[in-house]
């Protein structure tokens, strides 16, 4: 994650990481249907779900960026 904000010129209000097991981080993976890790999750600023991943089967990183850009408002 630190790369992808380092490379796509990312602010920590544009990609937010979350551990699972934190309370935010395993609230937030209930909140979507979440199941398994390592997941990414893409949501609008108002938080309305626009796309994720999960387990073993991850995008690349410009994959993620272009859903950023794509909803970025």
């Amino acid at each position: 994650m630190r790369d992808l904000k380092q490379v796509h010129n990312l602010d920590d209000r544009t990609l937010k990481v979350l551990s699972y097991d934190s309370r935010e981080g395993s609230s937030t993976a209930s909140m979507y249907d979440i199941m398994s890790q390592p997941a990414i999750l893409i949501t609008n600023d108002d938080g309305s779900y626009v796309k994720h991943w999960e387990g073993s089967e991850l995008p690349l990183q410009d994959e993620i960026a272009s859903y950023i850009y794509s909803y970025d408002t």
